[in-house]
């Protein structure tokens, strides 16, 4: 076997989709002295090409993309079926010969460079039979490796972060693709930090056969770091200056290009536009990259009208109406109506955008709603004046509520259970939202707080305060399977609960809650024996879903929780099964639970649409 140590400046190796084609190519080290199909194998073929035709040639020894690799690249394995028909003599002895060193660089890519090709042809009723059985021998391992980037570039975080992510790293195999897309990638990371004049100063593999052991040594100059210039919109309807403002770099700041994939999110978000196209416009003279922005104006109304339903609110129609900008200075509208069979509501919010601080939005919003179920009836009418924004993966808002509700809570009225009442309260509210998909997250956290207080002394009628708490985790426990925990858990501080109209009172029980039960039937009883709401909430609940396709699969859960006035009361517990549908709209799940500690029905049926985060 010959042996021998080679250093040469690589260029993409060959693969099925990556041939040299043009321009210098990598110097070839010496192959492996290995037998090649002999003139008595080659003769053979021929007489039996003569006889009958080539009937199949196989290849043994390899699988994968090593085997597509090689089918893909050896001139004897492409041939198709009327070719191995038509095939003459001498095309056939030519093939033979070319076969093992075509197999051999095919090889390459996946770091084999001893490779042992052993040509065999068998006769067949149907012709002649070649057989290429390969012998990859041992891979070529990287022994050291010299990864560096000089100037500015140089102690940039994202640029040595892809460099120390750089494969195949010391003791892995000399894998081409993954060398050359780690190559791309440190590329890419010094072209997004604004380092445009990189460049590749030093680019050598040594490979040393005898021993199968590579070294790999690349440089790379950063040049300079280009910095933000001006940002310009083209096509936007808003008038100048508005758009502009939810630009998030500044002029003279260093270029990088996740704050432009960061503006593409906002603009999406934002909704005013169908179309999106940002444009970095690097100048070398200057180091200045100015911002091109182009949108298209997105359609200004947006009707919608849809069917609902639930096993909590029944069956229901939807209608609503949204105007993405009410005028150039980018204000929008809002109205929904919704009609179900255990709850009505119209509501209507009017939003201006907000900037100082924190980006967001102010927002005056006036809804009527009725809601029905067998605990509560009760009718509301609320205005509220907010101001909202995000921070990171944080939803914020703050907010002041004007309510009346009229409310019957159980089937007996009473001075406790019915009543008509006033509340003037402000509210905070966050919610951290984080997760790789908003409908199918394999992983996902999402947490939510809400405070909120009434005082007579603003003209409420009542003096309060609530917390509520809650929480929902999911993680992928497998390849198939997905595992959801979530919790709910407030308190409410007053005088006298019974002075609480039903919307600041808890319940448990139903879809979102524990199932097994219905919905609001669990809290603290009265005399009638009719749940009047508790002062505290608490629910936890753990979920496993196992999917046996791309849209179906099943769920088993168990939930507990209660609402309740004093820690005595206990936990109530609910079980059951599920199904699970991933339709084009969105999740869809459909339980069988029963409640473990007196229901008022043994089972129940739980519809929900929407995704678990």
């Amino acid at each position: 076997m010959l042996g021998l140590a080679c250093s040469l400046a690589l260029a993409p190796w060959p693969t099925a989709a990556q041939s040299p084609a043009g321009g210098r190519t990598a110097e070839r080290v010496s192959e492996r002295a290995e037998p090649r199909s002999g003139r008595s194998q080659v003769r053979q073929a021929v007489r039996e090409v003569r006889a009958s035709g080539l009937a199949e040639v196989r290849i043994s020894g390899l699988s994968g993309a090593q085997a597509d690799n090689v089918r893909a690249l050896v001139g004897l394995l492409r041939l198709d079926a009327a070719q191995r028909t038509a095939i003459t003599p001498g095309r056939l002895a030519l093939l033979l010969r070319r076969a093992p060193d075509e197999l051999r660089r095919a090889m390459e890519p996946f770091g084999y460079y001893a490779v042992a090709v052993d040509v065999q042809v068998n006769a067949s009723p149907a012709g002649a039979v070649v057989e290429l059985k390969v012998e990859r021998g041992p891979p070529v391992r990287v022994r050291a490796t010299d990864l560096r980037v000089t100037g500015p570039g140089a102690d940039d975080p994202e640029v040595q972060a892809a460099l120390r992510e750089f494969l195949p790293r010391r003791g892995g195999i000399l894998n081409h693709g993954r060398y050359e897309s780690s190559k791309a990638a440190v590329n890419r990371a010094l072209a997004a930090r604004g380092f445009f004049e990189a460049r590749l100063v030093e680019h050598r593999v040594e490979v040393t056969r005898a021993e199968s052991r590579a070294e790999l040594r690349m440089a790379w100059e950063s040049g300079p770091r280009y910095a933000f210039g001006e940002g310009r919109f083209k096509g936007s309807q808003l008038r100048e200056g508005t758009a502009e403002r939810w630009l998030n770099f500044e002029p003279g700041e260093p270029f990088d290009q996740q704050r432009l994939a960061r503006l593409n999110q906002r603009l999406t978000d934002l909704d005013y536009f169908t179309f999106i196209d940002i444009q970095p416009q690097p100048d070398a003279d200057t180091g200045v990259v100015d911002i091109a922005i182009g949108v298209v104006p997105a359609l200004q109304n947006i009707y919608t009208a849809g069917v609902s339903f639930g096993t909590d609110s029944g069956a229901g129609l939807r209608l609503g109406l949204d105007r993405r900008w009410v005028n150039d200075r980018g204000h929008k509208f809002y109205s929904q109506l919704d009609l179900a069979q255990r709850r009505s509501a119209l509501s209507t919010t009017y939003r201006v955008p907000a900037f100082a601080l924190v980006e967001g939005w102010y927002q005056l919003g006036l809804s009527v709603r009725d809601e029905s179920s067998d605990t509560v009836e009760a009718e509301i009418a609320e205005l509220v004046a907010s101001r909202s924004g995000r921070l990171g993966d944080w939803a914020l808002s703050t907010a002041m509520h004007v309510q009346r509700e009229r409310y019957s809570i159980g089937s007996a009225r009473s001075v406790g259970t019915s009543g008509i009442d006033t509340l003037v309260y402000p509210a905070v509210r966050a919610r951290f939202h984080r997760y790789d998909h908003p409908l199918y997250a394999t992983r996902g956290l999402t947490f939510g707080t809400e405070l909120k207080a009434g005082s007579t002394a603003i003209g409420s009628d009542i003096d309060f305060a609530q917390v509520l708490l809650d929480a929902r985790w999911l993680r992928t426990v497998g390849e198939h399977s997905r595992l959801l925990l979530r919790g709910q858990l407030g308190r409410t501080f007053s005088d006298d609960l019974l002075e609480l109209p039903s919307s600041l009172r808890f319940f448990a029980g139903g879809d979102r809650s524990v199932r097994g039960y219905n919905f609001q039937e669990i809290s603290p009883l009265n005399a009638a024996g009719d749940p009047i709401g508790g002062r505290n909430l608490l629910v936890a609940s753990v979920e496993f879903e196992r999917m046996f396709s791309e849209s179906w699969g099943a769920a088993v859960f168990l939930d507990a929780g209660n609402a309740f006035n004093s820690r005595s009361d206990g936990l109530r517990r609910g079980a059951g099964i599920g199904l699970r549908w991933r339709s084009p709209v969105g999740p869809v799940s459909l339980d069988v639970a029963r409640g473990l500690d007196d229901p008022r029905s043994p089972w129940q049926l739980h519809l929900t649409l929407g995704p678990e985060l």
